[in-house]
């Protein structure tokens, strides 16, 4: 598995993924996605894209807001998982990983929104193969 050297920039929380360790504002965690979810955003028109399977890490809102900079976007007390897509970029959802934790059913897709307010659909990917495609309920 493939570890990740993220750096989280103030400036719109972009980071830079290269192999090795995830740091936020100097602080370093070794750091390997070992799971991964089913991700597909909702488009402008309300359709909704394929399942992406990604790799995703746990994080506390502490942790974000210190690294960012922005204790507005990421609260302090709550529990993100941040996807990380291909394109260096994230996606940090609020309350996603209680959720999984807490429920039975991980086969359909939770509702969810990113930092941005960007709406998604999102779940536990299966242990192998590709992502089951979403609905709307």
């Amino acid at each position: 598995m493939k570890r990740f050297l993220v750096h989280i920039l103030p400036c719109g929380l972009l980071p830079l993924v290269t192999g090795g360790l995830l740091a936020f504002s100097g602080i370093t965690i070794a750091a390997e996605p070992s799971k991964f979810a089913c991700v597909a955003y909702v488009r402008k028109d309300n359709s909704i894209s394929e399942g992406y399977r990604l790799p995703y890490m746990v994080f506390d809102g502490k942790s974000l807001a210190e690294a960012s900079g922005d204790s507005y976007k990421y609260a302090p007390w709550n529990v993100y998982t941040v996807v990380f897509w291909p394109n260096g970029g994230f996606s940090a959802f609020d309350g996603v990983y209680r959720q999984w934790q807490e429920s039975l059913n991980t086969i359909t897709y939770d509702w969810a929104k990113d930092q941005n307010r960007r709406q998604y659909r999102i779940r536990e990917a299966p242990d192998s193969g590709p992502c089951p495609k979403p609905n709307w309920f």
